[in-house]
């Protein structure tokens, strides 16, 4: 039944957000090499400028989002939709999304999944970012995305990924950037001593 789901037409979608979550895109196709599309399809950006998603249980429902995808760039796209949703005195509209049959019920629905555990695991047996991400054959953007998703759940603590003094000054810029303060923006200004990963750790542990 069509009715089960929202189209990419079907629903009136923030094109502003629209436009910020395709730069997310180019720029994590572009680190990764690979085509947009691989990233998440033109269908899936506008559901997430339609719905609204504010966490990963939320992004879940929205089609295209498999668990390696919202591994690899759920962090990215949640801060810009987040922000952007604070911005404009927004909420989530994931409710107005009906289920879609081949969602209908899954053990890793309700947090982290196996792999982003697994990355938590060798990283408390004292594995650095960079160890974990050889080991498990992953980019350290993969890693720092994983473990990122335990800072929101307070099982990692902000500390434990990035030394204070330059989580202060992070906090300092995306402040400062107000509107404009999106992951690429933050780390345009704060310049090559601070990797996306420490950027994405600080989104993730803004409220």
């Amino acid at each position: 039944d069509k009715k089960d789901a929202f189209g990419a037409d079907d629903h009136p979608h923030e094109a502003e957000l629209l436009v910020l979550l395709k730069k997310v895109r180019t720029r994590l196709a572009a680190q990764e090499n690979v085509p947009p599309y691989i990233v998440f399809s033109d269908a899936t950006l506008v559901e997430f400028a339609a719905y609204l998603p504010q966490d990963y249980g939320e992004m879940r429902k929205i089609s295209g989002v498999g668990e390696l995808k919202l591994d690899k760039y759920g962090v990215d796209f949640l801060f810009e939709i987040r922000k952007y949703c604070k911005d404009k005195g927004l909420k989530s509209r994931i409710s107005l999304k009906r289920r879609s049959k081949k969602k209908a019920s899954s053990s890793e629905d309700n947090g982290p999944g196996v792999t982003h555990r697994e990355s938590l695991r060798l990283f408390r047996s004292g594995m650095t970012v960079a160890e974990i991400a050889k080991t498990r054959g992953l980019v350290t953007g993969t890693i720092e995305a994983h473990l990122a998703r335990f800072i929101s759940s307070g099982e990692i603590k902000l500390e434990e990924l990035v030394e204070e003094s330059k989580a202060r000054e992070i906090r300092r810029v995306v402040l400062e950037l107000g509107e404009d303060g999106t992951l690429g923006k933050a780390k345009e200004v704060l310049g090559d001593d601070y990797s996306y990963g420490e950027i994405r750790a600080v989104f993730a542990s803004f409220g």
